[in-house]
């Protein structure tokens, strides 16, 4: 008697929860200190890896958009993993430079190609679109946690976890064999490209990229501006752990309610977000943290909406392309982010930085009100 077997979609999310359970996300800024770099060479370090993904974020995408999402995903795993193990030893600032280079190339295969794979798997892909951003966070606030404590007993331990788990992300995709097995497309790489930069022509993807740079960007600065508080204030590495676990919690919060409630148009949740960092001009920790992860409950929100609006709007055979656009936009805001917050932090002027970016933020908002202040999600 056959065993009932598990339906490719499950697979997905299966492979998602097991990339998802890696420490790396909570522990780079601490671990990197702890290994004896400075909080500038950190920063820049995580600016560095921001910039590697800029560079390399679209051409690993064409590959899947051409290639097939399944491959391209598995391939993604295994270099992240193998960044995992070559992090986890004792090196120059150039040997770490190498390992993100690892990490940054896994990233960035996976990233874009994840959703294309959804899109081939789903038959409702605006809701699992919100529903796989809702798992993918709530599994950080796991690992966020579980590898704070780890890395509070061993940072070496909890990075070699985190290679073996994103080996073990790629069985489930493995098994699927539906058509993610095959090539996405029969367009031509120069037909993709030609095609995903003339989308970028249209108004509405602009001011959508827009929002994802300044906003998108300020965001993936977040658990590196909580991975310094061992720096700034002292805080153990199990707490900082438990602050960006939060942080995932709070996005898979606002990721689940989009998914039951789309109807929240983005333009006064963008608002509301650019006030919010006005707010941290106060720099009180306290204030910094409760703030930061209330943002971060409606990033969760407003990401999961516009991951919608790419699945709607997007050709087929520039999906993955445009996903990574999107990424590729939010890590070069990041970038900056990062490099200016390393020497404001040095120079005392954090809340200087927080004002100029609230006020950047709610510029943007204005700007892009054509596209914020409309639903695009089906009624």
């Amino acid at each position: 008697m056959s065993s009932k077997r598990l339906s490719d979609l499950t697979l997905y999310y299966i492979g998602l929860v097991f990339s998802y359970s890696y420490f790396w996300i909570a522990l780079a800024v601490p671990y990197l200190m702890w290994r004896g770099l400075t909080a500038v060479e950190t920063f820049s370090l995580m600016s560095i890896y921001q910039l590697i993904g800029v560079v390399i974020e679209y051409p690993t995408s064409v590959i899947g958009d051409r290639y097939g999402y399944r491959r391209t995903v598995i391939l993604g795993y295994f270099s992240s993993a193998v960044s995992m193990f070559v992090l986890v030893q004792p090196g120059t600032y150039w040997y770490y430079v190498f390992g993100l280079l690892l990490n940054a190339i896994g990233t960035s295969l996976m990233s874009g190609n994840e959703q294309g794979m959804l899109k081939q798997l789903s038959t409702r892909v605006r809701y699992d679109t919100a529903k796989r951003s809702s798992i993918a966070e709530f599994v950080l606030f796991i690992s966020a946690v579980v590898g704070g404590w780890i890395g509070g007993i061993s940072y070496t331990l909890a990075l070699y976890i985190s290679g073996t788990l994103m080996f073990c992300a790629a069985i489930p995709l493995l098994l699927i064999r539906s058509q993610t097995t095959k090539k996405s497309s029969d367009h031509g790489i120069k037909t993709i490209i030609v095609d995903g930069l003339s989308a970028l022509k249209d108004n509405t993807f602009q001011q959508m990229f827009l929002v994802l740079a300044v906003f998108g960007g300020f965001f993936f600065t977040i658990k590196s501006i909580f991975g310094s508080f061992g720096d700034l204030y002292n805080y153990p590495v199990e707490i900082i752990g438990v602050i960006v676990g939060l942080g995932s919690l709070t996005r898979a919060i606002g990721s689940g309610i989009y998914a039951k409630y789309q109807s929240l148009t983005k333009l006064p949740l963008l608002i509301i977000m650019s006030a919010m960092i006005i707010i941290l001009t106060i720099s009180s920790p306290n204030i910094i943290i409760i703030t930061l992860l209330t943002f971060q409950l409606l990033v969760g929100y407003v990401l999961s909406s516009i991951d919608g609006d790419i699945q709607d709007l997007a050709q087929d055979h520039i999906r993955s392309s445009m996903f990574s656009f999107k990424r590729l936009i939010m890590k070069l805001f990041s970038s900056g982010y990062l490099f200016l917050y390393g020497f404001m932090v040095d120079l005392g002027l954090f809340s200087l930085m927080m004002l100029g970016i609230g006020v950047t933020m709610l510029l943007i908002a204005y700007l892009t009100r054509t596209y914020s202040r409309v639903n695009l999600s089906p009624k």
